[in-house]
Formats: structure tokens, sequence, C-alpha cells
């Protein structure tokens, strides 16, 4: 879980980035990296459902 967050927090960074200078980014980069964040986000959501599951079991 760890690591996703440190993934997500880089991806964030590098697209606020992005951003700051949106006039003259490679939309196409831009939108790699969005969705990459996407879907390291929707990894981590799982990841904490299955861990609350887990513990709610015992």
């Amino acid at each position: 879980m760890e690591e996703l967050r440190k993934q997500m927090e880089e991806l964030r960074q590098e697209l606020n980035r992005m951003l700051e200078d949106f006039d003259t980014c490679d939309k196409e980069i831009l939108l790699k990296v969005s969705r990459e964040l996407d879907q390291v986000i929707c990894k981590y959501i799982k990841l904490e459902k299955s861990s609350e599951k887990i513990q709610d079991s015992h």
C-alpha cells in the first residue's frame, strides 16, 4: 500500500508540473500520466476495500 501511495504522489506531482505549462506540454503525455494515476488510484481503492473486508471478518 505504501508503494502505491508513493506512486500516486509522484504521478500527482508530475501532473501538476505539466499543468503549470499546460499550453506547451505534450497533451498525449499528459493524458498518459493522468490515466496511469487513475489506474494506481483504482488499485489503491481495491486494496483498501479488501483490507477492510479482511479486518471486518476478524
